[in-house]
Parts: C-alpha cells; structure tokens; sequence
C-alpha cells in the first residue's frame, strides 16, 4: 500500500463524514423542535422546560413557520380580461404532478403577486359577500380600486378580483358549499422592476 492509495481513500470517506454531520445536525434540530414545541414536551421532565426555552428563543417560530391555520380565510383570485367571465387565477396546490409534488414551487408565486396586489388595500376596501352569492356575483357588484403592484414578471395584473372565505366546517359541508366572506375587486398596475 503506497501513499496514494491512503490519500484517495481519505478523499472518498470525506463526502461520507460530512453527510453524516449535516445528517446529525439535522436530526438534533427537528428533534429538540418536535420534544419542546409539541405538547408531549410537558412529559419529558425537568430538563425539557431548559432546552423548551432555548429552542424557542433559537426558533421562536415553531410549528407555524411550516403551516398555517387550517381554519384561515380561502383566498381566491380570479381575473378578467375585456369584461370576459371571471376566470379563477389560483394555481392550485403543490402537490400536483404538473408542480413535481411540490419541487417546483412556480404555484406559490400567485400567492406572492397576490399580497404584492393588496399591499395597500385597507380592511375598510374589502366588501361583505353573502354565501349566497357565487364569486363572480360577488365580485360583479363591487367597484374596482386602482392600486400599483411591483415585481418580477408578474402574473395578476390588470383587472384582479380577490374572494376570501372561511373553509366550511366539516359539520356543514351538506347544508352549504360556501360561507360568507369577503371580496375585493382591483385595477393591477404592474411595474417591472428591472
């Protein structure tokens, strides 16, 4: 065995000992997070109430930097170009074939142009819309409020119509298909940021 042999089998178990770092890294955090934000945590002793504190002052986010509350407002856009119908903008979940389950993340950046759009749209803009009432017909009997939006190749602009209801509750998912909400309709200026 001469020295080249040592020095290439060094090289190669360096890639392997570096997995295994990121590996172990990895799995202390998820762990410390799932042990202490989790009501399980109250179970695991003294020490936990330490290191629960710790991690919340390393990761004060939690659980909800990763998801958000499933009883929150659906919020739809729709478009319309040349006073056509109203055609619904959302790109649907991530978890389709057509996103690779959710490895391309091009469906999120409706949501990104969405908040863009209502940046300057105040509570008091936004209409009551009757469960009654489908989207469109909601959206039909509100005036537009001309706002500016600034992005990269952005995807809503001109004519915008936002929808935003509460999911129905299981409980009354025959009674009704839709809640009441609320609805705002808007003229898009989209400006290029070069």
């Amino acid at each position: 065995m001469n020295a080249s042999d040592v020095q290439d089998g060094r090289t190669s178990i360096r890639p392997v000992i570096a997995l295994l770092v990121v590996a172990t890294i990895v799995v202390a955090c998820v762990g410390t997070i799932v042990a202490t934000t989790t009501p399980a945590g109250d179970y695991l002793g003294s020490k936990s109430i330490q290191t629960r504190a710790q991690a919340r002052e390393a990761l004060p986010q939690g659980w909800a930097f990763f998801s958000k509350s499933p009883r929150g407002d659906v919020v739809v856009p729709y478009t319309r170009l040349d006073g056509a119908d109203w055609e619904n903008a959302a790109r649907g979940p991530n978890v389709q074939p057509r996103w690779l389950f959710g490895l391309n993340r091009s469906s999120r950046l409706t949501e990104f142009d969405l908040q863009l759009a209502l940046e300057d749209v105040d509570d008091a803009d936004w209409h009551e819309c009757d469960r009654a009432l489908t989207d469109e017909e909601c959206l039909a009997s509100i005036d537009a409020l001309p706002v500016r939006s600034a992005g990269f190749a952005s995807r809503l602009c001109g004519e915008v119509g936002v929808v935003a209801r509460p999911p129905v509750p299981w409980a009354f998912r025959h009674p009704t298909d839709r809640l009441d909400g609320r609805a705002v309709r808007l003229t898009v200026e989209c400006l290029e940021i070069t």
